[in-house]
């Protein structure tokens, strides 16, 4: 690891992360900010930012407007992880995997996490990491989750971009009955601001059931791919039209 030949890195790195531990245990559950402890934040950094690694910051991984990413905020990592409390047999998933930080979190709480991120980079460096690591119990698949078959469904599920109010999607049929979805919601037309983190308990039929509203706001990038930000009124048409014609068929 890079921090062994960089001694004043490494003791930085040490001190900053004793401070961030005391930070998040006032946003999560000791046993969420305990397993964010084990897992070197500072893998998932890009190298010119490491001295950052504990600070309570969203980072960048790119520059690139049309595919911009970040490795998430650790308070906010807390919070929505704390949210979706996974416990030890639990079967994960997450759409947006960026860094691989926030399934790398999620490995130290449950059975299994598969990860989604659209971007191949993306997936391909995160996919390095949990090897490195030796982070055995996550799968990184690349695409679009809306584009792949799902043969079952997960017991819980977070969403690491924002997503629109209406939920209607895909993304609720991956969670079993009685499975919890957290995902940031908002803000208008997919801007990366004033999000809401919503807890969802899914119902009988697919339905999404509000079950708690943090009253922080939030920032986010919004979702990508066929059932993101970009695709809502083409989305929804083919949704509407579907359902109509699955209707008249019956």
């Amino acid at each position: 690891m890079i921090t062994e030949r960089h001694p004043r890195l490494k003791a930085h790195l040490e001190s900053s992360k004793e401070e961030l531990r005391k930070l998040l245990l006032t946003r999560g559950s000791e046993r969420v900010v305990e397993a964010m402890m084990q897992i070197p934040r500072e893998c998932f950094m890009p190298a010119h930012r490491l001295r950052q690694a504990y600070e309570d910051l969203a980072i960048p991984l790119n520059e690139d407007p049309q595919s911009f990413s970040t490795i998430s905020q650790p308070g906010v990592v807390a919070e929505m992880t704390t949210l979706l409390d996974p416990q030890p047999t639990d079967n994960v998933a997450e759409i947006g995997t960026a860094s691989g930080y926030q399934a790398a979190v999620l490995a130290r709480l449950c059975g299994h996490v598969t990860s989604f991120e659209i971007s191949p980079i993306l997936a391909a460096s995160s996919s390095l990491r949990m090897a490195a690591l030796a982070i055995e119990n996550v799968d990184i698949v690349p695409g679009d989750f809306a584009d792949l078959d799902h043969t079952s469904k997960f017991d819980k599920l977070i969403v690491t971009a924002s997503i629109f109010p209406s939920l209607n999607l895909p993304i609720i049929g991956l969670v079993k009955e009685g499975g919890i979805l957290v995902a940031p919601v908002g803000g208008i037309k997919g801007e990366i601001t004033d999000c809401k983190m919503v807890k969802f308990r899914i119902g009988a039929g697919d339905t999404a059931i509000k079950e708690r509203v943090l009253e922080n706001t939030y920032s986010f990038v919004p979702l990508e791919g066929r059932f993101g930000w970009g695709n809502f009124i083409r989305t929804y048409i083919r949704l509407f039209h579907d359902k109509f014609f699955q209707e008249q068929s019956k």
